[in-house]
Order: C-alpha cells, then sequence, then structure tokens
C-alpha cells in the first residue's frame, strides 16, 4: 500500500511540475523571453531542461523524504553492502553450524534410536522384575503362611511336652505316694495275714460298709485349718473305731488311702457351708487288724422342717386281717424312699434312714383297724431332720369316708 501510494503522489506531482513548465515554458515562448541573453527559442528549451531538472530532484526529493528505502539506498549503499555482506558470512555460517547441527541430530537420532531400544529392553527387564518380585512376594507369603503354621505346631508341641512334664512330675509325685502306700499296704498285708486264723473263726469286729464314724465338717477354710479340722475329726474316728474294737484308746486302728484323705480336703476348700462326712468299713474288719476304710461327704442340710409331710398315703385293707400289717409296712418302706429321694443319706448296710419302735407300729396297726380299713395316713417329721438322719416319724391316721 505504501509504494502504490508514492508511485500515485509521483505520477500527481510529475504531471502537475510538468504542466507547470508546459505553461511556463508556452508563455515564456509567447512573450519571446530570454534567460540569461538567450533567444526565447534556447530560454524555452532551457526551461524545459529545468522543468526536468526539477521534476528529477522535487522526485527525488519526495521519495528521500516519504520512504526510509530510498533514504537507505541513496545514502546508505556502502553500509547496506556492507550489512548484506556481513549478513552473507552471517548466513554462511549460520549455513555451516545448520550442517553441524544437522550431523549432531544425526548422532542424536542414533543415540535416541540406541536409548529407545535400551529403554525397551529395560523395560523388559523391569516386566521380567516385577513378575520376578510377585512371584517372590507370593513365595514369601507362602512360607510365611508355613511358618505361622509351623510355630503354630512348634506352641502346640511346646504346651504338650510342658503338659507331659506335669504329668511326669505328678506321676512321679504318685509314685512316690504309691511306695508309700505300698508299704502301708504291706504292713497291712502281714497284719491281715495274721489275721487269717481269725477270718476263719469269723471274729468279724466291723461288716462292709458299716458306717463306723460320722461327723459334721466345715468347708471353705484356709488349708492350715481345713488339715487341723480333718486330723481332729480322724482322731475322733480312730478313737471311736478303737473302743468299738475293744482296743485301748489312741491305738491306730484307722487306715485311709492318702488320695481318699486328699480328695475329701480339696472338696472342704472348695465347697461351702457343712458336710456331713461318714467313714465307712471298706470291706470286713477282722479283730486285730487295720480298719480299712473310706470316707463318704454329703453337703449336709436340713430336708424336713419339725411336721413337714413326709408322706401322705391312702390304703384300703380289711381292718380284720394280716393287710392292715402289711399295708403299714408298705407304707413305712414309701416314706423310707421318700426320704431318701428328698436327700436323707441312708445305712449302707440296711438301707434305711430311720426306725420306727414296735410299739408305736402296734398303736398305728390298732388306729387303722378301728378306722375301718380305709383311711389316709400322713407321715410328719419329728423335729428337725437333716441329710445325716436319722428320720423319726410322727404317723397320723385320718379315716376316709370315700
Amino acid at each position: 500500500m505504501t509504494g502504490a501510494l508514492l508511485i500515485l503522489v509521483l505520477a500527481v506531482m510529475g504531471g502537475v511540475i510538468a504542466f507547470i513548465a508546459d505553461k511556463l515554458g508556452s508563455k515564456i515562448g509567447k512573450k519571446r523571453l530570454r534567460l540569461f541573453g538567450l533567444r526565447p527559442r534556447y530560454t524555452s528549451v532551457l526551461m524545459t531542461i529545468i522543468s526536468g531538472i526539477l521534476i528529477a530532484v522535487v522526485t527525488m526529493s519526495i521519495l528521500t523524504v516519504s520512504s526510509q528505502s530510498v533514504r537507505t539506498a541513496l545514502f546508505g549503499m556502502k553500509q547496506l553492502q556492507a550489512d548484506i555482506a556481513d549478513l552473507t558470512k552471517i548466513k554462511d555460517d549460520a549455513l555451516k553450524e545448520v550442517d553441524s547441527q544437522k550431523s549432531k541430530i544425526t548422532d542424536l537420532d542414533g543415540q535416541i534410536k540406541k536409548a529407545t531400544e535400551e529403554l525397551a529392553a529395560a523395560n523388559s527387564q523391569k516386566e521380567a522384575a516385577q513378575s520376578q518380585k510377585a512371584q517372590a512376594e507370593q513365595e514369601l507369603a507362602s512360607m510365611q503362611e508355613r511358618y505361622n503354621e509351623a510355630q503354630t505346631r512348634l506352641n502346640a508341641a511346646q504346651a504338650r511336652l510342658s503338659a507331659a512334664r506335669a504329668q511326669i512330675a505328678t506321676v512321679e509325685t504318685a509314685r512316690d505316694n504309691l511306695k508309700g502306700e505300698v508299704n502301708e499296704l504291706e504292713t497291712a498285708t502281714k497284719k491281715l495275714r495274721e489275721g487269717m486264723v481269725a477270718i476263719r473263726e469269723g471274729n468279724v469286729v466291723f461288716r462292709s460298709g458299716e458306717v463306723l464314724f460320722a461327723g459334721v465338717m466345715k468347708s471353705g477354710l484356709n488349708d492350715t485349718e481345713n488339715k487341723a479340722q480333718m486330723n481332729t475329726f480322724l482322731t475322733a474316728a480312730n478313737n471311736a473305731i478303737a473302743g468299738n474294737a475293744g482296743a485301748t484308746e489312741g491305738t491306730q486302728v484307722l487306715w485311709l488311702d492318702k488320695e481318699i484323705v486328699e480328695n475329701a480336703l480339696k472338696n472342704l476348700a472348695a465347697g461351702h457351708g457343712n458336710y456331713y462326712v461318714r467313714v465307712v468299713a471298706a470291706g470286713n474288719i477282722i479283730s486285730g487288724e487295720l480298719a480299712a476304710c473310706n470316707l463318704e461327704m454329703v453337703k449336709n442340710r436340713e430336708v424336713f422342717d419339725d411336721g413337714k409331710v413326709i408322706l401322705r398315703q391312702n390304703i384300703t385293707v380289711d381292718p380284720e386281717s394280716q393287710e392292715v400289717d402289711l399295708a403299714l409296712l408298705a407304707f413305712l418302706k414309701d416314706v423310707n424312699t421318700a426320704a431318701q429321694q428328698a436327700g436323707v443319706v441312708p445305712d449302707p448296710l440296711t438301707g434305711k434312714v430311720g426306725a420306727i419302735r414296735s410299739g408305736e407300729l402296734t398303736e398305728i396297726s390298732t388306729r387303722i383297724r378301728k378306722a375301718g380299713g380305709r383311711v389316709e395316713l400322713v407321715a410328719r417329721a419329728k423335729g428337725d431332720i437333716t441329710v445325716a438322719g436319722p428320720v423319726l416319724l410322727h404317723v397320723e391316721v385320718h379315716k376316709n369316708e370315700q
């Protein structure tokens, strides 16, 4: 746009100057003016020349004023040529640098290609390493699981070993105890052999299962009090048995297995309240030999209060026959069974928990007959009755009208 405008301005200026010069030349020619003593004709030519010069000067002036490029071309050509030479040199140097950089780029491309290949190989190695790592982690987890299992088995084995050692210690203690008991049994056997003659003659002092001594013992005591209580009880039992056997008081006649005594002590230590304890003959005891016994223990408690109904039963019998006595005995047997079921401990030999006098039986039988044989029998406790018994009865006879 700037070049087109410049050409347009030059064309207009040239036309204007040519028009003015033409008019001036025509005017000078018509007036036949002379310039510098020249003829009019030459004056007109001179004016035409001057006009052309003016056109060139004005044109160049306008170009110079209006365009930096024209000024540079007119006044800075040498500098421009020097700059072009410098730029050409710079260009040549740049081309050389480009060629050098192209060579470097080619080398770098080769290095990049090599690095890419090495990266691919490294990635492949990384994937292989990750796979190996995953496999190693799986193997580690499996090994950890096997280790835990082995540790569990080891702990179980150690526990079994500890239990076995404890059992060995217990067995060794039991062995030592058994040795002592064997010695005691050998002594007892010797005495038994010495008493064989008495056995043949039938001199039995106590029968198997017979209660030789009984008493009440406290539970929940400390070890010292518990052992002292047991020693007192066994001493009293020994003296009672010695007296019944005709031996001198203080003579050792009672023999109990140590395990029986230890179990009794444990039960007393762990229990609550009082216990009814009986010393029972373990077999027939011959005069002159040790009384081998067992201990029977039961929680002592009150089974029946005074006046408590133990059994109530209706009977119908012929008052003039033996059915009355048979029915009464059957009733008393049922009372014995009911008392045992309630908790009264029976005598090991007789299986009974109490006794009734024959006079009382006769009186009850008479009342049944007087009532006509159709009666209700009511057995009530006579006094408070504990597990130790005995069961003392008061039998009521009520006439049954039904």
